[in-house]
């Protein structure tokens, strides 16, 4: 650039530029007057020098300050507030202050690494009502806002009006809130208000819940409460004591329910099923119908009290000897008072602590005519009968159950068919009904053991049948066997007759065993009320 001073202002040569120190030109060298603090040197164009106001400055910046406002150094980093600038923009001891404008778009810092627009722009932005950190859309419009804040101070993510300090709203699909480490223990929230473990863990490992206590330490005990909506307690854990209370928040024991009135409802499956025991397990066995527990190295039936026989729908007679024989007198505990007779109290014996009488020869128990009511099975009606005996000692020739000779009606029979384990059953209208077993009764020389037989009787769809069931070592079996007809009926009372219960009224065809009790019912006996029978002697210790 070429500088030019007025002619004549100084002389040709009189300069001589290595020769000039510092301050060696002053005011008076030049042809112009001085100006004011703070003016500076212009010229006009054609030669002219003169101090001037700067009204201009450099284009886009103003300064009315005398230290340095902005530095650019050779690296063409600008720096604000320092000299020294660190990067591109570098502002240091004070704020940057940005606003959007009044024209309803929002203020906003754009982080960029292209100049075109969607994702590639990473966006801070106010747009008056909350600020957020988003991404996309175009300068000046707030794009996809991934965390926003209010003044409220609350956090949402996913969201554009939290409404807590943080608020996270997800999909209705996939996982919501992860929380873990670098190996995927953690836990997370998915759809459904469901909380899940180790979304990163591809195996079967443990989820915890767990206070860890003050600070994360473990000087301190915690409760946890799991409450129904309404402030009501469904589960509490007592930390302290290490017990859970269901329905209460004072466990006094390691389970507590005490404040339920309904039931605990146990596992149950069949014999099969039985898990692998260990003392303590406690199961309902639906093979038996029994509650059993494993004690010692087995499965046991844990004893309960059985129900009384009376419970039985229809019972119509009852008679029991286990307790012993001191009387002919043979009490109906039906509460129904059929009172029979039985022939000797000597002839007697005894199998696991109960007494029985000897259904042999000529000792029986006798009812008087008309002692024991009628009992039909045709149409709705049905009657079922029950024998609790000793084994059979022999099969006897006709050995009997029940029977009543032929009067004004006709033979009333339950018995053995001649000298075997089938069936003979005689009734009105029905003569010699002959039944093969297909569930024997056992025959043994010596008492042994005992049994339980039921007779059922009905006429079900037009035609009669019998269902026969045995109990036996505390094990059940049972067969059906039909007959053509359905006007039938054990005529107890119209045929005239005695009855006798282990022998026949006619003929010496005794049972040739033991019996302990014996009743019948006016009714189809239920599988609950044949079970009452079986529980009921099997606590005695027959049968089972």
């Amino acid at each position: 650039m070429t500088t030019k001073i007025k002619s004549g202002v100084i002389a040709a040569g009189a300069i001589d530029a290595n020769a000039l120190s510092d301050n060696s030109i002053t005011i008076a060298h030049l042809n112009c007057s001085d100006g004011t603090n703070g003016q500076v040197l212009s010229t006009d164009g054609s030669g002219t020098l003169s101090f001037t106001d700067m009204t201009g400055g450099v284009d886009g910046i103003v300064s009315s300050a005398d230290a340095t406002a902005i530095t650019i150094d050779s690296s063409e980093n600008v720096g604000i507030g320092t000299s020294s600038p660190a990067s591109l923009l570098d502002v240091r001891g004070g704020n940057i202050y940005v606003d959007g404008g009044g024209s309803g778009g929002a203020s906003q810092v754009i982080l960029t690494t292209s100049a075109s627009s969607g994702s590639n722009f990473g966006q801070i932005s106010n747009t008056g009502t909350r600020w957020s950190l988003g991404y996309g859309a175009a300068i000046g419009t707030v794009g996809t806002e991934a965390l926003t804040w209010n003044s409220s101070g609350n956090v949402g993510i996913g969201t554009t009006s939290p409404a807590a300090k943080l608020h996270v709203e997800g999909a209705t699909s996939g996982v919501n809130l992860l929380i873990d480490d670098s190996t995927g223990w953690g836990v997370y929230v998915s759809t459904q208000n469901t909380l899940n473990f180790n979304y990163g863990k591809n195996s079967a490992v443990t989820g915890y819940i767990n206070f860890a206590g003050y600070q994360n330490g473990y000087t301190q005990f915690r409760n946890l409460d799991i409450s129904n909506g309404k402030q009501g307690s469904i589960a509490f854990f007592d930390g302290v004591n290490s017990r859970v209370g269901i329905g209460t928040t004072s466990p006094a024991v390691s389970l507590d329910v005490s404040s339920k009135t309904d039931a605990i409802r146990v596992p149950n499956g069949t014999d099969a099923q039985q898990p692998t025991g260990t003392t303590g397990m406690m199961r309902y066995n639906t093979t038996n119908s029994k509650l059993e527990a494993y004690i010692g190295s087995d499965w046991a039936n844990i004893k309960t009290d059985p129900q009384d026989l009376t419970q039985i729908n229809g019972l119509q007679v009852w008679a029991d000897v286990t307790g012993g024989i001191t009387s002919t007198t043979v009490a109906d505990l039906s509460g129904n008072n059929r009172t029979g007779t039985l022939a000797s109290t000597s002839a007697k014996g005894t199998l696991s602590g109960n007494t029985y009488f000897e259904a042999m020869g000529s000792n029986y128990i006798e009812y008087p005519i008309s002692g024991l009511p009628n009992s039909p099975w045709s149409g709705s009606n049905a009657c079922t009968y029950f024998f609790v005996c000793t084994n059979k000692k022999t099969n006897n020739t006709y050995a009997s159950y029940i029977t009543q000779v032929q009067n004004a009606v006709s033979y009333q029979i339950i018995r053995h068919n001649g000298a075997s384990t089938n069936y003979n059953v005689y009734a009105e209208n029905l003569s010699n009904w002959q039944i093969t077993a297909t569930n024997a009764v056992p025959v043994n020389a010596t008492i042994s053991e005992a049994y339980i037989l039921i007779f059922q009787f009905k006429a079900p769809s037009g035609n009669s049948q019998v269902e026969i069931f045995k109990r036996e070592n505390g094990s059940t079996t049972s067969a059906t066997h039909a007959i053509a007809g359905n006007t039938y009926s054990f005529e107890w009372t119209d045929n005239g007759s005695i009855t006798r219960v282990g022998t026949s009224a006619w003929s010496n065809e005794y049972l040739n065993a033991g019996i302990f009790a014996w009743g019948f019912t006016n009714t189809e006996m239920s599988s609950a009320d044949r079970q009452i029978i079986y529980d009921y002697y099997a606590d005695k210790g027959l049968a089972n």
